[in-house]
Parts: C-alpha cells; sequence; structure tokens
C-alpha cells in the first residue's frame, strides 16, 4: 500500500510496501531533490549528489545512512579474499541465503549460491561480505534468538539485507546483534530485537539498520550487563533510519505492559533513530533510559499508549522534528506527547508538532534531584488540554520555553504540582482559557520569568496568588511580560495546522534573541565538529527550517515570516511625496508597508 501523512506543513511519503526499486546506486549524482527521493526520507540535491540531512539540532552519523551495497559494484573496494558475485538488478552478493529453496543447505557450504543457498545467515561475517536474504520465514533460533553478527570497516563493511523494501524477508525470532561496520536492512523481525542486551564482550559499533519493520516487543538499544563493563560492552553509533515498528503490545490491554517502540539503556551512546514510523505501541513511541547522545528525529508516531516519546535518565537527548499525535489515554497514564521523568540531564525538545493529546510536554516525578538543563525551542502544540505541564523543574538553570506556538488550549503552560523555574520568552499562546497557571501552591510564579510572548483569545494569566483577566493588568501588576503583546496573532491556516505568520501579524519582529542557541552551539560543538557536522550545529532557526531573524528583529513563536519587513526607503519616501500631494491615504499607506518584502531601509 502507498499512503502519505501530513505533518503540518511537512509531507512525508511513507516507503513502507510501497518501493519496489532497490536503493540507487552507491554516490547517486541528481539534478534536482527529486532525483534523490527513492533514498529515503531526509535525502536532498546537495552540489550535484543525492545527501542525507538531519533534522535540526542534530548532526549526522559517521555510518550507516548513506552507504549502499552497491559500493561492491566498484571492484576497488571489494575484500579480495571473498567472491562477489552478481545478482538481479546488477549489485554484488557474497553470502546467499534462502530457505525455501529445495538445494539449501549449510553443510559445507559456507557462502551459497543462488542455485544452492544457505539456510541461515552465517555468524561472525567477515569484511566487504554481502549477505542475500530471500525467503522466509526464518524461525532458526540459538538461546530464543537469531543473531545478526558482522564485524566489517568504513572501507569494507558489512550488509545483511533483503533484496528490496517489497520483498523482505521475515524472522520469527528476536534478534541479537552485534558487530561493527555492519548495515542490516530489507528485512522483518516479528519479535522486534536487541544489541548488546546480556552478553558480555558483545561490542556493537557502527551498526545501522534501515528499511525494516519490526512487531511483537520492545526493539532495545543498550550495552550487556557485567559487573565490570569494558569497551567491549557497550552499543555506540547505532543509526535505526526509516524502518517502521507497530504493534508492539495490545493497546487495548487493561493493564500497564510497558512495551516501547524502541527503548535505550545503559552502556549505550550516540544513538540515531531517525526518519521512522511508529503506531500502535502499548509503552511510549520512544523511551530513553540511561544512554547518552541519543537523537530522536524527523519521526513519525501516533497511536502509542502514554507518550509518543519519553526520557527516563541519560544526558544530551535530542528530541527534534518529530510529529505526534493521538496518543491513547490510559487510567495510568495521561496522553503525552513530549516529556520526562526522574533525571536526564540536557534535554532539548526542538521543534516537534504535537497535537490531539491531553498534555503536550510533562515533566513528572522528579524529586530526587541531579535534573539539569531543559529546553523546548520552537515546538508547535495544539488541539491539547494542556501545552506544557512542567512540574518539578526547579533546576539550578530555569529551564527554557522559547519560541514556541501553542494553540487551542484549556491551559497554555501549566506547573500543577512542586516548584519549577521557567524562562518564558517569545512564545505565541492563542485560543486557551489560560495562558498561564501558575496556582500558589508552590513559588514557580515568584521565580520564574515573562517577557516577549504574544497571548490571544482572553486567556486569563494565574500567576501565584492572583488571576489576572488581561496582559495589561498582569504586567502593571507584576512587572511582569515586558515586550509581550495581547493580539491575535494572524495565523495562516489553523484548521489546517499551518501556524506561520500572515503578512501584518503582530508577532512579526516583535521579539529578542534567546541565549539558547548560543548554549547550545557551545555545548556541543566539539561533538558536531568530531562528527563534521557543524553545519547542523546552528539551531537559529524557524519550525521550517529556516533561518532566524529574517527581518530587523526575531519573531515571536515558532514561525519567522518569510519576507522581509524591511522598507524600500526609496519608494516609502515617493509614497510620502505623492500622500502629501493628495494622491494617497493613510490605510492605503499602511496596506503598502505591510506588502513590502524586501529593501534597503534595515
Amino acid at each position: 500500500m502507498t499512503g502519505v501523512f501530513k505533518l503540518g506543513k511537512r509531507i512525508f511519503l511513507v516507503l513502507f510496501f510501497a518501493i519496489t526499486l532497490a536503493l540507487p546506486a552507491f554516490a547517486q549524482s541528481c539534478e534536482s531533490n527529486a532525483n534523490c527521493e527513492l533514498r529515503g526520507p531526509g535525502f536532498e540535491c546537495v552540489s550535484g549528489q543525492c545527501e542525507w540531512m538531519p533534522p535540526i539540532g542534530i548532526p549526522k552519523p559517521e555510518f550507516g545512512i548513506e552507504e549502499t551495497y552497491r559500493m561492491y559494484d566498484d571492484v576497488a573496494n571489494r575484500n579480495p579474499d571473498l567472491v562477489y558475485t552478481e545478482n538481479a538488478e546488477g549489485g554484488f552478493y557474497t553470502h546467499y541465503v534462502d530457505n525455501t529453496h529445495p538445494s539449501a543447505t549449510n553443510s559445507d557450504n559456507s557462502y551459497g549460491t543462488a542455485s544452492i543457498p544457505r539456510n541461515t545467515i552465517p555468524r561472525n561475517l567477515v569484511t566487504g561480505s554481502v549477505v542475500e536474504v530471500h525467503g522466509g520465514p526464518y524461525t532458526y533460533d540459538f538461546g530464543g534468538s537469531i543473531f545478526i553478527v558482522g564485524h566489517g570497516t568504513l572501507e569494507h563493511p558489512v550488509f545483511v539485507r533483503g533484496v528490496s523494501l517489497a520483498d523482505r524477508p521475515y524472522f520469527t525470532r528476536r534478534w541479537r546483534v552485534e558487530g561493527t561496520y555492519l548495515i542490516i536492512e530489507n528485512l522483518v523481525a516479528r519479535s522486534a530485537g536487541v544489541m548488546g542486551e546480556y552478553f558480555e564482550n558483545a561490542s556493537t559499533n557502527m551498526v545501522a539498520i534501515r528499511f525494516c519493520e519490526f512487531d511483537g516487543s520492545t526493539l532495545v538499544v543498550q550495552g550487556s550487563y557485567p559487573e565490570e563493563p569494558s569497551p567491549d560492552d557497550r552499543a555506540d553509533n547505532v543509526v535505526l533510519y526509516a524502518n517502521y515498528l507497530h504493534d508492539f503490545g495490545d493497546v487495548n490491554s487493561e493493564i500497564d505492559e510497558d512495551v516501547h517502540g524502541l527503548s535505550t539503556g545503559r552502556l549505550a551512546s550516540y544513538i540515531w533513530f531517525v526518519d521512522n514510523i511508529v503506531n500502535e505501541t502499548s509503552g511510549s513511541g520512544v523511551q530513553v533510559y540511561g544512554s547518552d547522545y541519543t537523537y530522536i528525529g524527523r519521526n513519525n508516531f501516533y497511536r502509542t499508549r502514554q507518550s509518543g516519546v519519553w526520557a527516563k535518565s541519560g544526558s544530551d537527548i535530542i528530541f527534534s522534528q518529530n510529529h505526534i499525535s493521538n496518543v491513547i489515554d490510559t487510567s495510568w497514564s495521561t496522553s503525552t506527547g513530549m516529556g520526562f521523568q526522574y533525571n536526564p540531564k540536557r534535554v532539548w525538545f526542538l521543534f516537534n508538532e504535537v497535537h490531539d493529546v491531553i498534555k503536550g510536554v510533562v515533566s513528572a516525578s522528579g524529586l530526587g534531584g541531579g535534573r539539569e538543563e531543559f529546553y523546548f525551542i520552537g515546538n508547535v502544540i495544539y488541539d491539547v488540554e494542556t501545552g506544557f505541564s512542567l512540574n518539578a523543574l526547579n533546576t539550578p538553570e530555569p529551564a527554557k520555553l522559547i519560541g514556541n506556538t501553542i494553540y487551542d488550549s484549556e491551559i497554555g503552560i501549566a506547573n500543577g504540582y512542586y516548584t519549577s523555574k521557567l524562562d518564558i520568552i517569545n512564545n505565541v499562546i492563542s485560543a486557551s482559557d489560560y495562558s498561564i497557571s501558575f496556582p500558589p501552591d508552590y513559588p514557580t510564579a515568584s521565580i520564574s520569568n515573562m517577557s516577549y510572548n504574544l497571548l490571544n483569545g482572553g486567556g486569563e494569566i494565574w500567576w501565584g496568588s492572583s488571576v489576572y483577566l488581561d496582559l495589561s493588568q498582569f504586567q502593571q501588576a507584576t512587572g511582569e511580560c515586558n515586550g509581550c503583546v495581547e493580539a491575535n496573532p494572524l495565523f495562516v491556516d489553523v484548521a489546517n495546522g499551518d501556524f506561520s505568520l500572515q503578512v501584518g501579524s503582530p508577532a512579526i519582529d516583535a521579539g529578542i534573541e534567546s541565549d539558547v542557541y548560543q548554549i547550545f552551539w557551545d555545548t556541543y560543538y566539539d561533538v558536531f565538529n568530531s562528527l563534521n557536522s557543524l553545519e547542523s550545529l546552528d539551531i537559529r532557526k524557524d519550525f521550517d527550517g529556516n533561518p532566524r531573524p529574517q527581518g530587523t528583529a526575531w519573531d515571536i513563536g515558532a514561525y519567522e515570516f518569510e519576507g522581509s519587513t524591511c522598507v524600500d526607503t526609496t519608494a516609502l519616501l515617493n509614497f510620502i511625496t505623492q500622500w502629501e500631494q493628495g494622491n494617497k491615504t493613510m490605510p492605503s499607506l499602511i496596506s503598502t508597508i505591510a506588502s513590502w518584502k524586501a529593501g534597503t531601509g534595515c
């Protein structure tokens, strides 16, 4: 089947079960983005080559997305100790597996051929191996699991692959993946998979799983569990790209099954979960529990339970440009788009779209101390009961809510229990019953700051012991909200989820630049530089990825008006002359200035 998910203004092509062609040749040339569509989501034409562009604020992995097995079309790239045989599409394999073939055997058959295939994937694949898997289902097991183990190098990676997305063999046993410079693609695992769990010296580094389908139980990425772990017990530099995860647990269960789509755990770092689709999970779409440098970007989560994405522990976690909707509510876990509990550190929520949930973003369960640095930047949240429900965030430095857009909520930003320290800057809160709800139970209002926000729709402000009916009353009584505006933001098309700004919006050029963008740069410069991804380090962007600012100042909210509001001074002087002569009116002057989108008057 073919389908398209509409993600606000972003359209994601559903690759699964739709594309019948294999991945194009290595280093494919291009003339436009259209030439790169079959490479997968996120690929664009850059300087004549198809290149994967990471989500905002996420570095590009060193290995795993852009490589294809067609690199071995070039004889110079091959392992001279292996024999490469041409397949039907013109690529090459070194191992042929088909358990449905009448002549299939593993006996004295280390590699397999199309006429005499192997029954199973060999263990401990060497550099340069390309295993082509046909047939299925595969039910063989070792301790209840199917091992996929390969040790390649950057120059000679190992590929284990089904022929194409349209011809993907499936496995009824749980995968256990180990190795280095290993790519697994075009396969189906009916019981999900595990990396490194419970196995000592099961090093997993530079491994990618892509264009695969998983169901049944949680996909886990974590290190092993020895009493004294060594580097060989870690799972690092793991990429999960363009996969489909679905039907994990029973979404109709009356108990908390906690079967997540992806779970990342201890002794794991540099994990990329990008451009995937996750739905029908009885737990969260993703749960981060102990991994560091975890990048969850540009995924589509819907009909999960508990939340779309969630963090419990770990550090340097970036959730960027995910689309989250229709999270299922339960008696034990409120329907939530994104959030965290316990004590993760340095968590960034960047440019995500969340709607049709009860709570957009939640912080919970964290009185033990140890929380540090939380940032909520450029998110669009709508059709919810509460936009942000931030509790127990009395961190050393205030949590930063910068440049978000919240629409159609009972409460825009809430603190229901335990003190939170918040900087609320450059946000649009529109069509809310309460723009802010900080009741007097905790001193959140007295230690938080609001400035340069746009409030609209008559939403009251509950700030400590008082409720204020409008912005002016709030400003006069508290001295808060310097630079704030109370007006209609003039969104383009809220009915279709388009919260960008029309010409004349009072949000245009009405904000300021926050220090969070420099904080991000300073915090991750060394990491991004080591990954050759400095171009991803600048997050001074809006929800659509446009650079900010575009005009004389920053716009308020998640979107930057794409046309400059600078005035052409020559045209303005000519207009004023005609106005003085009686040829123009004041309304026409205002209309003309609003329509100018470029000029020299900045």
